[in-house]
C-alpha cells in the first residue's frame, strides 16, 4: 500500500483540531498509522510535532491510539523545547487521574517517549530534569506496571548530587509497600549505591544497571535511533556504542581521594565507611556536626548520617559516643578501616605521615577505648607486631595508654603479643620508664578487674561489638598477670637501687591488689625486698605505707575464717608475722640479731658475717638498727635538738621520746608497733610502761 503525501496527512489533521467523534476516530487513526511510518523514516518537522501534540490532551482516545500519536512523535533531529514541557506537563498534571480511572497504559506510552528523548539525547535534558523529584512521587499513586518506565527514568536523570537519604527512604518504602523487590528498583538503588554507598543497605547488590532500550519498543528504538544519526553523526556512533552495551556503572578514580598525608589516608578509606547499614535509611537524618551533647545524642541515635569517612569518628568526643552506641555492623567496618590504617601508617611505611599525625592517631585511639572502657582487639594485634620493631621511645605515652586496654584470649596470648617486648625495654630504660610501665601493666590489672570482670560478672555486655574477652574463661589470667608485675617490680628494684618512685610504685601495686582482693579469701603480701628497702632507706613515706599494708594484712587474718585462713593462705600469714617480727626486732625491742629465727632478714646469716656485723657496730649489733639509730628518725631527731638547745642527745633518743616522734610524724609505724605489742604477751609489760 502506497503512502500518502505527508503534506496530504497533515492537512487532515487540521481538521481533527476542531473535534474528535467516533465517526472521525477511525479516520484519525489511520491517518497516524500512515505518519508513524513517515515520522520513523525521516522524522517530523517541527510544525508537525506541534500540530500532533494538539491532541495529547484528548481524554477520549484510547490507549491504544494514544501509543500511535506517540509513535509519529519523531523529530527530524531535535525535539522543540515547548513540545518536550507540554509532554511532561501534561504526564505530572494528569498521571493521577488516569490510574484512578484504571487508564495507566495511556502513561506507558509517555513515559516510553520521554525514556527515548533522553536515551538519545533529542531534547533538552533540563527541562525534563527540573521534575526529577516529581518522579519519585508518581511512584506512589501509579500502578506497579507503570513503576519500571519511571524508575528508568529517574535511573537515567539521577546524578551523585541528587542521592540524599529521603530518595532513598522513598524507594525503600515503595518497595516494602507493595512487596515489590523488582529488578529495576534494585538497580536504581544500586545506582544510588554506587554514588553514595552509606545511604544504602548493604543487601542491595553493587553494579545492577538498567537498559533503556528495554523499555522501548523495537520500532520506537529505530526511529529514534535514525533521529539522532541526523542530528549528529559523532553522536550516532556514541547511541550505537550504549545501546549495544550494558550502562555500566563503575565508579572511577575520580571519586577516592588521594593518599599523601594521614588526614588523606584517613578519607582514603571511604571503601568501608561507605558500606552501608542494614537498617532502613530514615526520611529526615541529623547530622553528627549538629549534635553538642549526649542527650541529643542519645535521643537521636538512630536518625544520625553516618559521616562519609568512618574513621572521622576519631576525631571528636561526639563521634567516639557515637561508634560507642553504634550498632555492630558499623564498629566492624570501622575495626576493620582501623586495622589497615594502622598497619599501613607504622608497619608498612606505604603511607606517609609525619611523627604529630602518628601520634595523634595513637591518642585518639587510646581515648576511644579509654571512653567506651573496653580495648579493641584489631589494636592489640597491631601493639603485638609494632612492639616487635619498637625503638622504646617514639609514640611511648601513646603506646602504653593502648596496652592499658590490651583485649586477647588468654595470658599466653598477652606474654606473646605484649609482655615479652615490653619486658626487654623495660630491662634497658631508665628509672622513668621502667616506673611508666609498671604503671601502665597495673592500670591494666585494674581495668581487668574492675571494668572486664565487673561486667561479666553482672552480664552487662561491653559496647564494642557486644563481647567479651576469652581470657574471662581463664581464672588463672588474672593471677598471671599479677606475678608478672611482681616480676617486673622485683627486676626494677635490684636495677635502680636508689630509686625512690619506683619503691613507692611497687607499694602502690600491692595496696591496689589489696583492695581488688579484700573480699576473696585469698591474700597478695607485698614482696620483702619492698618491706626491708623501705624500712632501711631514707624515706620514712615508704616505710609509712608499707607498716599500713601490714596492719591492712593483719586485719584481715583475724576477720578470715579460721579454716579458710589456714587452707588458703598460710604460708602467706606465716609471712606477714615475719615482716612483724623483723620489725620489732630491728626497730623496737633492740633483738635483730639475738631474736633473728622469728624473722627472715638475720635468719640465715652465718657466722662471718655476723662477726663482721659486730665488729662494724662496736659488738652490738641488735641496737645498730634500733629506731633511735635508723635512718628513718634522724632527721627528726635533728630537728628537735636544733628547736631545743636544753635537750642532749641521750634525752632526745629515749625511748619515750622515741615514741613521740612516732606518734606525731610516723603514725602509721606506732600503731604497728602498738598492734605487735598487744597481740604478743610477752611485751604487755612494756606497752603498760608507755
Amino acid at each position: 500500500m502506497e503512502l500518502q503525501p505527508l503534506g496530504d496527512l497533515f492537512d487532515r489533521i487540521q481538521l481533527f483540531k476542531n473535534g474528535l467523534s467516533s465517526s472521525s476516530m477511525p479516520e484519525f487513526v489511520n491517518c497516524l498509522t500512515e505518519i508513524s511510518s513517515h515520522a520513523s523514516q525521516d522524522g517530523l518537522s517541527d510544525s508537525q510535532l506541534t500540530d500532533l501534540a494538539h491532541f495529547i490532551s484528548n481524554a477520549d482516545l484510547r490507549s491504544s491510539t494514544v501509543k500511535l500519536l506517540f509513535n509519529c512523535l519523531v523529530p527530524k533531529k531535535c525535539v522543540p523545547i515547548a513540545l518536550t514541557k507540554k509532554i511532561v506537563t501534561h504526564l505530572l498534571m494528569n498521571y493521577r487521574k488516569l490510574t484512578e480511572n484504571d487508564s495507566s497504559q495511556k502513561i506507558i506510552p509517555m513515559l516510553q517517549w520521554i525514556i527515548g528523548v533522553i536515551e538519545f539525547k533529542l531534547t533538552d535534558v533540563k527541562i525534563i530534569d527540573g521534575f526529577y523529584r516529581l518522579y519519585f512521587f508518581m511512584l506512589d499513586y501509579t500502578n506497579v506496571n507503570v513503576h519500571e518506565y519511571i524508575a528508568q527514568i529517574i535511573y537515567m536523570l539521577t546524578k551523585p548530587d541528587d542521592v540524599v537519604e529521603e530518595k532513598v527512604y522513598h524507594i525503600q518504602k515503595i518497595m516494602a509497600k507493595a512487596c515489590d523487590r523488582s529488578s529495576y528498583l534494585v538497580a536504581l538503588l544500586s545506582k544510588f549505591k554506587s554514588y553514595k554507598p552509606q545511604l544504602v543497605p548493604k543487601n542491595i547488590p553493587n553494579g545492577k544497571t538498567l537498559d533503556a532500550t528495554h523499555c522501548l519498543p523495537e520500532k520506537w528504538t529505530i526511529a529514534f535511533k535514525n533521529a539522532a544519526r541526523r542530528n549528529s553523526p559523532e553522536e550516532s556512533m556514541q547511541v550505537d556504542s550504549t545501546t549495544d552495551q550494558t550502562n555500566t556503572l563503575a565508579t572511577n578514580g575520580k571519586f577516592l581521594p588521594a593518599r599523601r598525608c594521614l588526614e588523606k589516608v584517613v578519607n582514603s578509606y571511604i571503601t568501608y565507611s561507605n558500606l552501608s547499614c542494614s537498617k532502613s535509611v530514615p526520611l529526615h537524618k541529623i547530622r553528627l556536626e549538629d549534635i553538642d551533647n549526649l542527650y541529643d545524642l542519645q535521643q537521636n541515635i538512630n536518625v544520625i548520617e553516618l559521616p562519609t569517612n568512618i574513621l572521622s569518628l576519631l576525631w571528636s568526643d561526639i563521634g567516639m559516643r557515637y561508634l560507642a552506641l553504634a550498632d555492630h555492623g558499623l564498629q566492624e567496618r570501622f575495626a576493620i578501616s582501623l586495622s589497615d590504617l594502622l598497619d599501613k601508617v607504622f608497619l608498612k611505611m606505604a603511607l606517609k605521615s609525619s611523627y604529630e599525625e602518628k601520634d595523634t592517631l595513637l591518642r585518639s585511639i587510646a581515648n576511644l577505648e579509654t571512653m567506651m572502657q573496653q580495648g579493641i582487639s584489631v589494636v592489640t594485634r597491631f601493639l603485638g607486631k609494632y612492639l616487635v620493631c619498637w625503638d622504646g621511645v617514639k609514640f611511648r605515652k601513646s603506646l602504653l595508654s593502648l596496652i592499658e586496654w590490651a583485649t586477647f584470649s588468654s595470658y599466653a596470648e598477652f606474654e606473646e603479643l605484649i609482655l615479652t617486648n615490653l619486658f626487654n625495654h623495660f630491662c634497658t630504660s631508665q628509672w622513668e620508664v621502667k616506673v611508666e610501665i609498671i604503671n601502665c601493666l597495673c592500670n591494666l590489672l585494674t581495668n581487668m578487674h574492675l571494668v572486664d570482670l565487673r561486667r561479666f560478672k553482672k552480664g552487662t555486655k561491653p559496647p564494642f561489638l557486644g563481647v567479651h574477652a576469652q581470657w574471662l574463661s581463664e581464672h588463672k589470667t588474672l593471677h598471671c598477670i599479677k606475678e608478672a608485675i611482681e616480676y617486673f617490680i622485683m627486676i626494677g628494684l635490684i636495677a635502680e637501687p636508689q630509686s625512690n618512685a619506683l619503691l613507692h610504685r611497687a607499694i602502690t601495686f600491692y595496696s591496689m591488689v589489696f583492695q581488688f582482693e579484700k573480699n576473696m579469701p585469698d591474700m597478695t603480701v607485698v614482696h620483702f625486698s619492698v618491706v626491708y628497702r623501705s624500712m632501711f632507706a631514707q624515706n620514712s613515706a615508704a616505710f609509712r605505707r608499707v607498716c599500713e599494708l601490714i596492719l591492712s594484712y593483719r586485719s584481715k587474718i583475724v576477720q578470715m575464717d579460721p579454716a579458710a585462713a589456714n587452707n588458703l593462705i598460710e604460708d602467706k600469714i606465716k609471712l606477714v608475722g615475719h615482716y612483724v617480727n623483723d620489725i620489732m626486732n630491728c626497730l623496737w625491742t633492740g633483738k635483730a640479731l639475738s631474736n633473728s629465727e622469728s624473722g627472715i632478714i638475720f635468719q640465715e646469716l652465718n657466722s662471718s658475717a655476723r662477726e663482721e656485723l659486730k665488729r662494724i657496730t662496736g659488738g652490738n649489733p641488735d641496737k645498730a638498727f634500733i629506731l633511735s639509730n635508723n635512718m628513718l628518725l634522724i632527721p627528726y631527731i635533728y630537728t628537735i635538738l636544733k628547736g631545743s638547745p636544753e635537750l642532749n642527745l641521750r634525752t632526745v633518743t629515749a625511748k619515750d621520746k622515741i615514741w613521740e616522734i612516732l606518734e606525731i610524724h610516723l603514725e602509721e609505724v606506732a600503731n604497728l608497733i602498738t598492734e605487735a605489742l598487744e597481740s604478743d604477751n610477752q611485751n604487755s609489760g612494756m606497752l603498760s610502761y608507755l
